[in-house]
């Protein structure tokens, strides 16, 4: 018996922007260094590390993740094909949008600019 072979969907590249020439205050974030999760003493301040990140940033930055840089990139693509792919008007209906603005709710799409920083 033969197998299907896996396709994977097509989705557009995602070409990234230019790096801005602005002078920007970046966020120094947290690098979290997967390699460490090979001994139990290594995942116990990964676990540590995390957390702080969570609680204090709310963001961190992942390396030694084992992905390929071409998985990386696909995964670029299909995260971009939410924002291109479907129409305006299809983002509009209730069962697709987030009920952000009605209750509180962070499940669901939110539009690009959804979210404004108040510096």
């Amino acid at each position: 018996m033969k197998m299907a072979s896996q396709t994977r969907p097509s989705v557009p590249r995602y070409i990234a922007p230019s790096v801005t020439t602005e002078e920007l205050d970046y966020a120094d974030l947290p690098v979290i260094d997967l390699s460490k999760a090979d001994t139990p003493a290594g995942r116990a301040d990964l676990a540590t590390e995390v957390c702080e990140a969570m609680t204090t940033q709310r963001f961190f930055y992942v390396i030694n993740h084992g992905y390929s840089p071409a998985q990386t990139e696909r995964m670029f693509d299909i995260g971009n094909a939410l924002f291109t792919q479907v129409s305006d008007e299809d983002k509009r209906q209730p069962e697709y949008m987030s009920s952000l603005r009605t209750n509180g709710s962070f499940q669901g799409y939110k539009p690009r600019q959804t979210f404004a920083l108040s510096i």
